[in-house]
């Protein structure tokens, strides 16, 4: 079983540093901790999985929390869901 801070290294390493897993895979093969990159690979897909929920969740959170967006350098309203739902029904 993994700990977060090995799962945290071969992330940055990936992403950060753009190590391959294989690299990787070796790197720590040298140090005698033997991992298969195919572990490596799901580890990193867990994690993202994880993380996209994460921020989904989060961003609905902030999302109705704010009556504005910035999308770039525009700035756009957001609908009031109380008023919407009024006109809706009429």
């Amino acid at each position: 079983m993994p700990t977060e801070r090995l799962v945290a290294h071969v992330i940055d390493a990936k992403y950060h540093w753009h190590l391959p897993l294989y690299r990787q895979a070796q790197m720590l093969a040298t140090h005698g901790i033997a991992i298969d990159r195919s572990t490596l690979a799901f580890w990193v897909g867990y994690t993202s999985q994880e993380l996209i929920s994460y921020n989904s969740n989060r961003s609905l959170v902030q999302f109705g929390a704010d009556s504005i967006i910035f999308c770039a350098s525009h700035r756009m309203t957001t609908l009031d869901m109380m008023e919407v739902q009024r006109v809706a029904l009429g």
